[in-house]
């Protein structure tokens, strides 16, 4: 299996991330709206993954927390 990149991982956190905020900004208006809020429980998880598999190996995104999961 091939690595990713530091560039497409970052690609991957930052698209997975636009998803999650487009969806939140759905859901505000949509509350009920059973297929995105599984869109996005699916999305955040995978956002977090993306996440984790980047500061693991190139480090922290943020100035505020450095988790290890």
């Amino acid at each position: 299996m091939r690595q990713e990149s530091r560039s497409e991982l970052m690609a991957r956190v930052q698209e997975l991330c636009f998803a999650c905020l487009d969806l939140n900004l759905y859901l505000d208006n949509n509350p009920d709206d059973s297929n995105a809020v599984s869109m996005y429980n699916k999305l955040s998880k995978q956002f977090e993954q993306a996440r984790c598999a980047y500061e693991s190996k190139y480090g922290p995104l943020t100035n505020f927390g450095y988790v290890q999961g």
